[in-house]
């Protein structure tokens, strides 16, 4: 079905097992999920501003790492392509 790019609150429900992820799950079904480059930025600084663990710290990643990233250039910015 194509690609949806999901926000940094909606990736944090998700990572979190949060109840409010649940009423966007129909939305994410036999997609691929991406994010931005910025939502990555975003939790990187949560993990430094919380004091995450390295076993947090290595979680989140594998979590992550199923995501495409989009990331900024002329034409995204322009076209939204």
């Amino acid at each position: 079905m194509g690609v949806i790019v999901l926000d940094t609150d909606l990736v944090s429900f998700l990572f979190k097992g949060d109840s409010r992820a649940a009423a966007y799950l129909p939305y994410l079904e036999e997609r691929t999920w991406a994010v931005s480059f910025m939502t990555v930025a975003e939790l990187d600084r949560w993990t430094i501003q919380r004091q995450w663990g390295s076993r947090r710290i290595s979680e989140l990643k594998a979590f992550l790492a199923d995501f495409a990233v989009a990331y900024s250039n002329c034409d995204l910015c322009r076209n939204g392509q």
